[in-house]
C-alpha cells in the first residue's frame, strides 16, 4: 500500500484538489488522521494545496469559459469544502459580467421560448431578475 503522501501525489498529479476533496479520498483509503494532517500540512507549506487558488481557477474556468452565474459557482465551491472568504475574493476578482454571459446564451440559443430560457438560466446558476431584465431588453 502507498504511503499517504505517495498517494496524495498521485491524486495532485491528475487533478487539482481542495483539502477537504484531498482529505476525504485519503480518509475513503483508511490512512491514519495523524498521517493525513502532516501531508495536508506539507502540500498547504508548499503550495501544492491552495483553496484560494483553486477557487480562482475554478470561477475564471466555471465563469469565462462555461458561462456559469455566480450562484453555481458559489455552490459547487461550498459543496467542495472552499471557505466562503475564498469563494467570494475569487468571484470579485472574475471580470466576467453575469449579464453579457446572460446575453450571449440567449443569442446562442434563439430557439428556446421565455420560460425554457429562464429555466436553463437559473440551472446555471444566474439570477432570476437579471435573466429578465437581459430577456426584456433583447425581445421587449
Amino acid at each position: 500500500m502507498k504511503s499517504a503522501g505517495e498517494y496524495a501525489a498521485s491524486l495532485l498529479i491528475r487533478r487539482r484538489y481542495t483539502k477537504s476533496e484531498l482529505i476525504r479520498k485519503m480518509k475513503e483509503k483508511r490512512y491514519a488522521s495523524e498521517e493525513i494532517d502532516a501531508v495536508v500540512a506539507y502540500l498547504s507549506e508548499n503550495g501544492s494545496l491552495d483553496d484560494a487558488d483553486y477557487a480562482r481557477r475554478y470561477v475564471h474556468d466555471a465563469m469565462c469559459l462555461k458561462g456559469y452565474g455566480k450562484l453555481r459557482v458559489r455552490r459547487t465551491l461550498a459543496e467542495k469544502g472552499v471557505c466562503s472568504e475564498a469563494i467570494e475574493a475569487a468571484l470579485f476578482q472574475c471580470p466576467q459580467d453575469e449579464k453579457e454571459s446572460i446575453l450571449a446564451y440567449l443569442q446562442r440559443h434563439k430557439d428556446l421560448n421565455r420560460d425554457q430560457a429562464i429555466r436553463r438560466l437559473l440551472g446555471r446558476g444566474f439570477q432570476y431578475y437579471d435573466i429578465e431584465e437581459v430577456w426584456d431588453s433583447l425581445y421587449g
